[in-house]
C-alpha cells in the first residue's frame, strides 16, 4: 500500500494539474495516453493482490468492498478509453502514505498528519 500510495499520488499530481493546465481539458480528462492505461493497469493488479491479502489475514474485515467498486470503476475507463478521468482523481491517495507508514511502523504513525492530508485530498 505504502509503495502504491506514492507512486499513483505523485503520477496522479502530475495528471491533475496537466488536465487543470491543459488547454482543451475536455478532451484531456476524457482521453488517454499509454502511461495513463498503464497506470490504470496497474492499479487493479494492486487492488487484486489487496484483496487476496486481506481475504488471506483480515478475513473478517469489510474494507473490499470499495476495492471492487474501484476496479469496476476502473476496468470501465480502459473499456470506454478514457483512464485521464480516474487518474486525475490519483492524488486522493496521498494521505494513504502516511497511513501506511504507520502500519508499517508504528512509532512513526502521525495522525494529525493523515487527518489534514484526508481532509484537504478526499473531503475538500
Amino acid at each position: 500500500t505504502l509503495l502504491c500510495s506514492i507512486l499513483v499520488g505523485i503520477f496522479g499530481t502530475f495528471y491533475c494539474f496537466a488536465s487543470i493546465s491543459s488547454i482543451n481539458s475536455a478532451d484531456f480528462v476524457y482521453g488517454g495516453d499509454r502511461l495513463s492505461y498503464f497506470f490504470i493497469r496497474f492499479f487493479c493488479v494492486y487492488f487484486v493482490l489487496d484483496l487476496l491479502y486481506l481475504m488471506v489475514h483480515f478475513p473478517k474485515e469489510g474494507g473490499w468492498i470499495h476495492h471492487v467498486g474501484y476496479f469496476i470503476f476502473m476496468y470501465s475507463s480502459l473499456f470506454y478509453s478514457c483512464p485521464n478521468v480516474f487518474v486525475i482523481f490519483s492524488p486522493l491517495e496521498i494521505s494513504s502514505i502516511f497511513l501506511s507508514v504507520g502500519h508499517i511502523w508504528p512509532t512513526k504513525r502521525q495522525d494529525l498528519i493523515f487527518g489534514i492530508t484526508f481532509l484537504c485530498t478526499r473531503i475538500i
